[in-house]
């Protein structure tokens, strides 16, 4: 039902999701938590319903999806959901979005971000084959391009949006166990992909002296 209401109504027309193309020599997939990957745009289109032509530049998240399906079919958005509505934003009555965004990866690296829009803290548990620091501390304002690390040049900023996100993670895990970190003890999703390739190419050798083998040292 909701995707014949969608296709008639023509309300989330487009997304477009990107990839990394070279950006901190990451090449494919969704492969890391910098802007070019986490960055999605999102097009919302309802001829009649909602004003075109509207930029909107507030921190918004994917779980926003869901809830703004809802609320513009005219269905109550269940107390579970932690997404909000875009309908707000989409009309111009507002542009007030998130405070911080929160964002995991958990595929090809094991790694976490908390965002403002203005600062960006990216904490990693598992980079994979790709080396970089534990602590990744962006200005966004000035280098959208995540060229500079500024993890130890602000501590005090490091260390405030670090609490904040292990609040955030205690909050959100209650408790329970942390996926994200289970998947690292576990091994990343990746692995048996490229134990089979390994296998394929004639190379049998245990799993850390596979990585030490094409592992790249970071070097700030």
């Amino acid at each position: 039902m909701a995707r014949v209401w969608l296709k008639e109504n023509n309300e989330i027309r487009n997304m477009l999701n990107l990839q990394s193309m070279t950006e901190h020599d990451l090449f494919f997939d969704h492969l890391g938590v910098y802007e070019p990957t986490i960055h999605v745009p999102l097009i919302i289109r309802w001829p009649g319903k909602l004003p075109s032509g509207i930029n909107i530049r507030a921190l918004v998240q994917g779980i926003d999806i869901p809830a703004t399906i809802l609320d513009a079919a005219g269905i109550t958005i269940p107390d579970t959901f932690q997404g909000r509505t875009l309908l707000p934003l989409a009309q111009g009555k507002s542009q007030q979005g998130y405070d911080y965004i929160y964002v995991n990866q958990g595929l090809w690296q094991a790694k976490r971000i908390i965002s403002n829009g203005k600062w960006k803290l990216i904490k990693a548990l598992d980079n994979g084959f790709w080396p970089a620091p534990k602590l990744e501390l962006y200005d966004l304002e000035n280098d959208p391009g995540e060229l500079r690390n500024l993890a130890e040049d602000n501590p005090r900023i490091t260390a405030k949006l670090e609490l904040k996100l292990q609040h955030w993670e205690d909050v959100q895990l209650g408790g329970g166990v942390d996926p994200l970190r289970k998947i690292v003890n576990l091994g990343l999703p990746s692995r048996p992909w490229i134990e089979d390739a390994a296998r394929q190419k004639g190379i049998n050798i245990p799993w850390e002296d596979f990585r030490n083998l094409i592992d790249v040292p970071f070097k700030e």
